[in-house]
């Protein structure tokens, strides 16, 4: 029997009254929406959208707008791609929960509102449900072994269920760089002879890892015994015999011919620098003569019939011949066969219609081509026009970009080459990225009307909004008045001067190439100004006085601010103030501002005010300082002047003070007051979180206060790795006992988290000259021009000048503010002024330049955000998604010549992130299975120094066999080899190990004994010569307490521990690592 949809509308009705809970295990929701009843005739309209509440592995919850008309819906269900639909049943709610599914899978919901008269038409709808939860695998089986040699051992174990990679361990420490293998079987070399290991194997998934193993006892097999055969007894002499006559010359034999010529080569271009040379076989050659441009290329006897040619010149054409030989002579030569080597071409980002007046930046993957194959890099962008990438490409090979952070601007950027479809042929190569970006320009009001002889006032600005009503943070508006004799309008702020009683236009536009947007306006009235006085302008000061939106003016969220308002007089007759006011918009009281009894009289220059109370004054409590503050100054004649300060979204410094102890000598270090004191004078910063790490001594041999050669630099990278190794985000500065140096010495990354210099011993010239120094460098800010300060930031001397003498690091005419004891005070008459304490001239401000330069480095990252808890949690969560891969330090430095200096790898263990990859070098990391790892990187600079430091974070790498540093494709040349500190243990050394009973050597790599605070750690430095210890507190802090220390025997000092935690010891032998955990105890001395 057949039924169509209008001759089933009574049926429809009777099983909507008889399915009002649904069907197929679903269920309605009781809590949305009801239907409403539709009597006119007409069917309900189609459903258009739905959307998924939640899901899980086993259900799936859908909501719809409710339809007018509707008084039920059906609610049908499809398996994805499958023909046929199954009813779940009809709902009188706009909702619908179906359970009992299947996980991991697609389906399809069709949805039709109905009611007595009829039923739209359908709408499908595609859901899936959750993969199924991943369990922890089983725990393994103990390896077992395969080959076995006297100095390796060949692991096998067996599959796990569900396991996608495994641990290995032996005797208690894990091997292979504690890193994650996907295979079913490991090689562990540089074992000792005729010694037994305990091996155990964890199974690991996304859901984390098993319990280890039971222990597969293996024995290594006994060093092969050499014998020296007995030295045989020289007979005795014999006499010589008597001469026999010379026999008569034989004839030589004829010479045989030469192999024929051989057919031409072939040479195939492989990359840069390398082209593969083979040939055919020539009957009765016994060896081949290869020449590259008429000279031998790999010998004179190759007996192979190919060659790969290398270390050749990018871009040139070469020429190969081949001659075969037989023991009496070779051919001529071949044929020539010619190939070119690729070239290698820069790959050009032509940035356009970028809005940069924020201070955002684009970030650009750029994929290109090594010798060694594909590599990419992300470009940091901040400008329009053309840069040449870090990454290159070669002829023949594909390239491409995309863009992988949008601007912090709001605008979208877009790449002309995102797909790897470009080809490079033997030029430059360019991919686009435009900016272009549709916008929206709106004044708040229509009009707006303001007294006469009022300069300064930020009557309204502008709002932009790009195309989904985003608000767009651009200081690229200009504005513009139609009538200038009536006010003029600053072009950059939007500040009205109102010179006359009249009307006028104010205009805002955004510009044509960065934007498409429409000018907005609005109708300004200027009105008789009947007040005695007159409201000029005004000023905001947290370290430096600013006009509001003025070029480099920036305010520090949660600090207070000084506001100062300039009134004058409009004539002698009455010189009295009226009360002014200041308030922030949408808080509910204003402020009233103290003014000087006698106002100065108004002739027409506003000269600025070094006394704090030549002008009207208040404070805003910090609170009220944040990011979008519109400022009203109002006085009770009738004035106001409004303002929108530029507020930073960042506030705070976190700085680790380390103590060194150099020869016995411990450093000096100031308070934490004193460093908060002169962070917050002269940074724009409201918060100084201080800590003080436990003295530190170096590794190595040091002069006293570090006056050798090379020994800050040396200083410098030990710190820096002392932060990475105790998993920290904040500036550590290492302060030297300056005990034989009567000058200042530091040193800093630009821009970095590590710096080092003079101790307290130098007193308030090491605090306010070198500690705010180094942490400028830090904070992105090179050198200041003054004094012989090298590399000097290059903005300093723009041509025509930022302001006058910045060429010699002079400051600006800004008042200077000392917040902290509430005084105002003048930077000095031009030409003589203080300088920029970046500069060598013993200045203790910062420029407004690099005060503003400061802030919008610190804008948006989240290591100078005030931590709040929802932070915290993140922290830990992204702690925890990473705490299931081990991570490598591959550290080093770069000389000024281009040698390459590495020092041990470390181990650091789980829990820590691995580095973004992002630069012009890259690591290239050859591993026993063959595989080679690029990692690209940036090295840090240092601010006066040439060499470059190298800290690299990565995912372990099990088997290293080599690490090499890249640049442009080819390898770096390397330094002396790295060297152990001390002496290498004698054997009798080793016997400290506590002794093993076993009929073979049981090898026992280190031993940790905890005697209350101090730790006895022995260890096998004849494999492993570099021990790094690292306490690892319950609550996941980090205290380093030996870093790459040599010697095999070494006594530490716990500190004071509030809770127990756990001692990681990392053991290296240069390219790889062994690591072990030991709980330790609570001390409390």
């Amino acid at each position: 029997m057949k039924f169509n949809r209008s001759s089933c509308v009574l049926l429809c009705t009777l099983l909507a009254l008889a399915a009002c809970g649904g069907g197929g295990g679903g269920s309605a929701n009781s809590s949305s929406t009801q239907t409403t009843s539709n009597n006119t005739g007409t069917p309900p309209a189609t459903i258009t959208t739905a959307t998924v509440q939640s899901s899980s592995s086993t259900s799936i919850s859908l909501n719809w707008p409710v339809v007018t008309g509707a008084s039920y819906y059906e609610v049908l269900r499809s398996v994805a791609n499958a023909n046929s639909f199954t009813s779940l049943g009809n709902v009188t709610t706009n909702s619908y929960v179906d359970s009992g599914l299947t996980a991991g899978t697609n389906y399809v919901y069709r949805l039709i509102a109905c009611s007595n008269v009829g039923c739209g038409s359908n709408f499908d709808f595609p859901a899936a449900t959750s993969a199924p939860p991943v369990a922890v695998p089983n725990v393994p089986v103990a390896p077992t072994a395969g080959t076995i040699t006297s100095t390796q051992i060949i692991l096998n174990w067996v599959s796990v269920p569900g396991a996608s990679s495994y641990q290995l361990q032996r005797n208690g420490f894990q091997i292979a760089n504690a890193a994650t293998i996907s295979g079913l079987t490991y090689t562990d070399t540089g074992l000792t002879p005729a010694t037994s290991y305990a091996y155990q194997v964890q199974a690991c998934n996304s859901a984390g890892c098993s319990a280890w193993s039971s222990v597969g006892n293996l024995q290594t097999a006994a060093a092969p015994v050499v014998t020296t055969p007995p030295v045989t007894p020289t007979p005795p002499v014999t006499p010589n015999p008597p001469v026999t006559p010379t026999p008569p010359v034989t004839p030589t034999p004829p010479t045989t011919p030469p192999p024929a010529v051989p057919t031409q080569p072939s040479a195939v271009a492989k990359n840069s620098s390398t082209v593969t040379v083979s040939w055919a076989s020539v009957a009765g050659a016994t060896r081949y003569v290869l020449t590259r441009n008429g000279t031998d290329a790999g010998g004179t006897n190759l007996t192979a019939l190919s060659l790969i040619d290398t270390g050749l010149v990018a871009n040139t054409a070469y020429s190969y011949q081949v001659a075969a030989c037989n023991p009496s002579s070779c051919s001529a030569a071949s044929p020539t066969a010619t190939a070119t080597t690729n070239a290698i071409d820069n790959i050009l980002l032509n940035v356009s219609g970028f809005d940069n007046t924020s201070g955002a930046t684009i970030s650009f993957r750029v994929n290109g081509w090594f010798d060694a194959g594909g590599v990419y890099g992300i470009e940091t962008l901040s400008k329009n026009g053309v840069v040449t990438s870090f990454i290159k490409t070669q002829s023949s090979r594909k390239y491409s970009g995309s863009v992988t952070q949008q601007p912090g601007n709001g605008q979208t950027c877009t790449s002309s080459l995102a797909d790897p479809s470009g080809v490079a042929s033997t030029t430059d190569v360019t991919i686009n990225i435009n900016c272009l970006t549709p916008a929206s320009l709106s004044f708040p009001a229509s009009s707006k009307s303001m007294p006469a002889q009022i300069s300064g006032n930020m009557l309204q600005v502008a709002q932009a909004q790009n195309g989904s009503g985003t608000i767009l943070p651009s200081t690229a508006i200009r504005y513009s008045s139609s009538n200038p004799a009536v006010a003029t309008v600053d072009s950059v702020s939007g500040a009205i001067n109102a010179l006359q009683v009249g009307t006028t236009t104010i205009s805002a536009n955004l510009p044509s190439d960065q934007y498409t947007a429409t000018a907005a306006t609005y109708t300004l009235t200027v009105v008789p100004n009947t007040a005695s006085s007159r409201l000029a302008h005004i000023e905001l000061a947290q370290s430096l006085a600013q006009r509001p939106a003025s070029a480099y003016q920036v305010l520090t969220p949660g600090r207070d601010a000084l506001v100062r308002a300039y009134m004058y007089a409009a004539n002698a007759a009455n010189t009295s103030p009226p009360v002014v006011s200041v308030q922030v918009r949408g808080t509910n009281s204003p402020i009233t501002m103290t003014c000087p009894t006698t106002l100065p009289i108004y002739d027409g220059d506003i000269n600025i005010s070094y006394s704090l109370n030549g002008q009207c004054y208040a404070t805003i409590p910090g609170n009220q300082v944040q990011p979008g503050m519109i400022l009203d100054v109002a006085t009770t004649d009738g004035q106001g002047l409004s303002a929108t300060p530029i507020v930073n979204n960042s506030n705070t410094l976190h700085l680790t003070i380390v103590p060194l102890i150099i020869n016995a000598n411990t450093a000096n270090v100031p308070t934490s007051a004193q460093l908060i004191s002169v962070f917050k004078q002269v940074m724009p910063l409201a918060s100084v979180v201080v800590n003080f790490h436990a003295p530190w001594s170096p590794n190595g041999q040091f002069s006293d206060s570090l006056t050798g050669t090379g020994e800050y630099g040396n200083v410098l990278g030990q710190i820096n790795q002392l932060r990475t190794t105790e998993n920290s985000q904040t500036h550590y500065y290492a302060m030297v006992p300056a005990v034989k140096f009567n000058g200042t010495a530091g040193l800093g990354y630009v821009p970095g988290l590590a710096a080092v210099g003079n101790d307290m011993r130098g007193g308030n010239y090491s605090l306010h000259n070198v500690i705010v120094h180094e942490v400028g460098h830090n904070l992105s800010l090179s050198h200041a021009p003054c004094g012989g300060a090298g590399g000097p930031d290059p903005y300093f001397s723009t041509n025509p000048l930022p302001w006058a003498n910045s060429d010699t690091a002079q400051l600006t005419a800004a008042p200077l503010y000392d917040q902290e004891n509430n005084v105002l005070s003048s930077p000095g008459a031009v030409g003589s002024r203080t300088t920029d304490l970046m500069g060598y001239c013993s200045g203790t401000w910062l420029s407004e330049y690099s005060y503003q330069k400061i802030a919008n480095y610190i804008r948006g990252k989240t290591n100078y955000q005030v931590a709040t808890l929802a932070d915290k949690a993140q922290s830990a969560s992204v702690a925890t998604s990473v705490a299931s891969q081990a991570i490598l330090m591959v550290s080093g430095s770069i000389s000024a010549d281009g040698h390459v200096s590495l020092d041990p790898v470390q181990l650091l263990g789980n829990g820590y992130q691995a580095d973004a990859e992002s630069g012009a070098y890259q690591l290239r990391i050859v591993s026993a299975d063959g595989k080679t790892t690029y990692r690209s990187f940036t090295p840090a600079s240092l601010d006066h120094l040439d060499e470059k430091h190298i800290s690299v974070l990565l995912p372990a790498i099990p088997g290293i066999v080599s690490i090499d540093v890249m640049k442009d494709g080819k390898i770096m040349p390397k330094a002396a080899p790295t060297k152990v500190v001390s002496a290498q243990p004698t054997v009798a050394a080793m016997s400290t190990l506590p002794a093993k009973k076993s009929s073979a050597l049981v090898a026992d790599t280190a031993t940790i004994e905890q005697s209350g605070s101090n730790l006895h750690l022995v260890w096998d430095n004849n494999h492993y010569p570099w021990l790094t210890a690292i306490f690892i507190a319950n609550d996941g802090s980090r205290t380093t307490l030996a870093m790459r220390a040599t010697g095999g025997n070494i006594n530490l000092s716990l500190p004071k521990l509030t809770q127990a935690g756990s001692v990681q010891i990392s053991l290296s032998d240069g390219l790889n690592t062994i690591m072990k955990t030991q709980a330790i105890n609570a001390t409390n001395r």
